[in-house]
């Protein structure tokens, strides 16, 4: 798939895009789903109603607004991990839960999982095979994106409540190998300027 088109097939068509990284499969689905795949293994951040996978042995839930009871039935299979925020009040439908807290490193099938903010809610840093993966979550500060710096291969910031110039900022903070912008809010951002933008600060970003 064209790397400059798959994010426009994803949001139109509903396909998800997808990205290949040091032999993962990375995919977003919707706009709203980051699922990393790595030789089967399968973890999912936050998962939601119309997720295209039908399992998943990790899953990630970044809030409540983003927690979707029903797809996380579907995809708990026997020896399937959820975590979830610890302010989460409502129960998993899956047997083994973790509930995390901002700051907390757990390790869970030999993937250390760390619950990290930007500045507001939760963002999870995961490390798969010597790669680290970062999936922002809502938020609507970047006060706390120098922390990851030179921590992150692959990014993940959300445009939902962070403006086009903030993400170009908290890229650069990061300074990741790849940065993808994901959960579109309101109206559709200018991505093409966003990505010039951060190119022009030798930033590079997977965007239609």
């Amino acid at each position: 798939m064209d790397l400059k088109s798959g994010l426009n097939l994803f949001v139109l068509k509903g396909e998800p895009f997808l990205l290949d990284y040091r032999d993962f499969d990375i995919y977003v689905d919707e706009g709203k789903t980051v699922t990393v795949v790595d030789k089967g293994f399968t973890v999912s951040v936050d998962p939601q109603e119309n997720f295209s996978k039908s399992s998943a042995d990790l899953i990630l839930v970044t809030s409540e607004e983003h927690y979707n009871h029903s797809t996380v039935e579907r995809l708990c299979g026997k020896n399937t991990c959820v975590v979830v925020p610890s302010s989460l009040e409502e129960g998993v439908p899956c047997q083994d839960t973790e509930r995390i807290q901002t700051g907390e490193v757990m390790d869970i099938f030999g993937i250390e999982v760390e619950a990290h903010s930007l500045g507001d809610g939760i963002g999870y840093r995961f490390v798969m095979r010597g790669t680290s993966f970062y999936v922002s979550g809502d938020t609507g500060s970047i006060e706390n994106s120098q922390e990851l710096e030179s921590r992150i291969n692959i990014c993940f910031l959300s445009l939902k409540d962070l403006e086009p110039e903030e993400v170009v900022k908290a890229a650069v903070r990061i300074k990741p190998e790849k940065t993808v912008p994901y959960l579109f809010g309101g109206e559709e951002p200018d991505l093409k300027g966003l990505s010039a933008e951060l190119e022009d600060r030798s930033v590079d970003c997977s965007i239609p």
